[in-house]
């Protein structure tokens, strides 16, 4: 029976699996360059011998299944190289004693993929002629395993390097994109026969990164003194009487980094408080959960500014107010009213690139993948569409946007519209 070694960071339960602790594992999944796709391993584990489907063969070729020699996976890791992500993998199969005069020891490799090069239909031979590989046609053995050979091993070991990959632009057309292999060690005779050793899986997805759902809660109110209700939830009220309330709902979101999106809604009711009941600030806690990466997963606490005002004949004057430390955007509702306003943001991150190649004897297996592991942060960047009842002002603009602009002018007319209806003036 074969021996596999498979390093400790591949889970492979089986009873013929030597574990090893040879393998370089850098990550299960790498971010693009621009942090808005993921590429995710598949989890490998050993395939039998006589799982090789012989129907995939070129024509005059037979296989039989065989026993001994030891394979060692000795890296796995997902990885970019500029805008194509996918998985890379280095593999060493030593028969024990080098083959018989007229043999040879080749790979050979069956991939399923739902986006397949060529026009190909899985699954199918990973044996296409490749220019920079000099593989021969009609053959079964996979394209690069001459170029990518170690120079200096022994006649009865053969190593495998392979960097699968596709651009991140694919997942427009699937998404999930999916990509795995079953890779066997084989020895070929003159006669074009094929005895075939157990093997390994491999694999990995590639889905969007930047897609998941946000949640809110609010906490510490301020001054202790006030008169609140809903703290920890995503409804706060505070004053006694007819109290103000703010609730957060958040939203399913489908970004791309450093792009303006909508975090959620807040909702605003100003209503009628006791002197000294009120609060005068709140911090909104928003959860950011990745659908596909929660590994980057994180929170984000905004203290909330609240400006009770004294209500007088002035509708305008009289508004509530909620604004957000420095962003320079306020929400204002008017007495007695609810209004709603969505809240904008940005994801944004920094990267922290990690060379994550492996050198295997020629420069076609020198690709050097970049594995980049960013943080993303998250910035709210103003209000827009504000409801009904609620406008939006400014003091300080970050950067040119029409839809503020537009939103906050248009509002204002049309509450001064409704300030002068009440005065009996159309």
């Amino acid at each position: 029976m074969k021996n596999i070694n498979v390093a400790t960071c591949i889970s492979l339960i089986t009873f013929n699996v030597v574990l090893s602790s040879s393998c370089v594992r850098a990550a299960d999944f790498a971010l693009s360059p621009d942090s808005s796709a993921v590429v995710r391993l598949v989890p490998s584990g050993t395939v039998s011998a006589n799982s090789l489907n012989t129907s995939l063969l070129p024509a005059g070729w037979t296989a039989n299944t065989g026993t001994g020699g030891t394979l060692t996976v000795n890296s796995y890791n997902a990885g970019f190289k500029g805008s194509s992500g996918g998985a890379k993998i280095t593999a060493l199969f030593d028969n024990g004693t080098a083959p018989s005069p007229k043999q040879y020891l080749e790979w050979v490799q069956v991939l399923d993929t739902n986006l397949s090069l060529g026009g190909k239909t899985s699954p199918y031979l990973d044996n296409a002629i490749n220019p920079k590989c000099g593989n021969a046609a009609n053959q079964p053995f996979y394209s690069c395993t001459a170029a990518n050979l170690t120079s200096g091993l022994p006649a009865s070991q053969i190593n495998f390097y392979d960097f699968s990959r596709r651009d991140q632009s694919s997942i427009a057309k699937k998404n999930p994109l999916t990509w795995n292999a079953k890779l066997y060690p084989v020895i070929a005779n003159a006669s074009n026969v094929l005895t075939v050793y157990d093997g390994v899986s491999w694999g990995w997805t590639m889905k969007k990164a930047t897609v998941g759902e946000v949640t809110g809660s609010f906490t510490d109110p301020s001054p202790s003194s006030a008169v609140v209700s809903g703290v920890g939830t995503s409804t706060f009220s505070w004053g006694a009487g007819d109290p103000s309330s703010l609730s957060f709902a958040g939203t399913s979101f489908d970004t791309k980094p450093n792009t303006v999106f909508k975090l959620g809604t807040l909702t605003f009711h100003n209503g009628t408080i006791t002197s000294g009941t009120a609060a005068d600030s709140v911090t909104l806690n928003t959860q950011i959960n990745f659908d596909n990466i929660s590994e980057k997963n994180f929170a984000l606490s905004s203290k909330f500014t609240l400006t009770n005002t004294l209500n007088n004949d002035d509708p305008i004057a009289s508004a509530d107010q909620v604004s957000l430390g420095s962003l320079g955007y306020t929400f204002n509702v008017l007495e007695g009213n609810t209004a709603s306003v969505n809240v904008l943001a940005k994801l944004m991150t920094d990267l922290s690139r990690t060379l994550t190649g492996v050198k295997s004897g020629t420069a076609l297996s020198n690709e050097r993948g970049i594995h980049p592991s960013p943080n993303y942060r998250l910035t709210i960047v103003g209000f827009s569409d504000p409801t009904i009842g609620g406008f939006v002002t400014t003091r300080i603009v970050p950067e040119p946007s029409n839809i503020y602009s537009t939103v906050i002018s248009g509002m204002i007319l049309l509450l001064m519209r409704i300030f002068w209806s009440r005065r009996g003036i159309a």
